[in-house]
């Protein structure tokens, strides 16, 4: 079957949503700008907070995706540091060991959500249309291959070969990132 050149989400304005995201993880952001890209989105990646701030300086972006832990300049102090010359944007923090009250405190400095790890690829697209809303004003509007399943299987190959190893693809197309 051929992959679609439609972006999977269909933004309710004409630019195309820039995605921001900081991990230090190489996998992760390789995961993250893959599937992003495939959204339809213009991405960026940092690898540290430092990195994600001096992006952001330079080009303003609709949407950031923060790692919590990250060295030089850890997810919480980017969130502040980005939320003085951009409160616009939809801040995304994501953490796989963070407590009740460091997440709460995430929100307190300026992010509107949290995505604990592990996630799967509809809570991020879910946090996608969240943006994307944010940035335009109004509900995001889903193409019809929107669909969990509609990620191009090249997509799961990448992540099956990079984290899981040679299963189906099929096999790991629900389960959680």
């Amino acid at each position: 079957m051929p992959i679609s050149k439609k972006p999977l989400l269909m933004s309710s304005t004409s630019a195309k949503l820039r995605v921001l995201c900081a991990d230090d993880e190489p996998a992760i952001l390789d995961l993250f700008k893959d599937f992003l890209e495939t959204s339809g989105c213009l991405v960026t990646v940092a690898s540290n907070g430092s990195e994600a701030y001096q992006a952001n300086r330079q080009w303003q972006h609709d949407m950031v995706i923060l790692d919590v832990n990250m060295p030089v300049m850890n997810g919480h102090e980017a969130i502040m540091a980005i939320r003085e010359r951009n409160t616009k944007a939809y801040i995304l923090l994501i953490s796989g060991t963070a407590d009740h009250s460091e997440l709460a405190s995430a929100l307190d400095k300026g992010a509107d959500a949290i995505m604990k790890k592990p996630f799967t690829l509809s809570e991020l697209s879910e946090h996608l249309a969240a943006a994307d809303s944010k940035r335009s004003g109004k509900p995001l509007k889903l193409s019809s291959s929107a669909k969990p399943n509609a990620v191009p299987k090249s997509w799961y190959r990448k992540l099956i070969d990079k984290m899981i190893g040679s299963q189906d693809v099929a096999e790991v197309s629900s389960k959680k990132i």
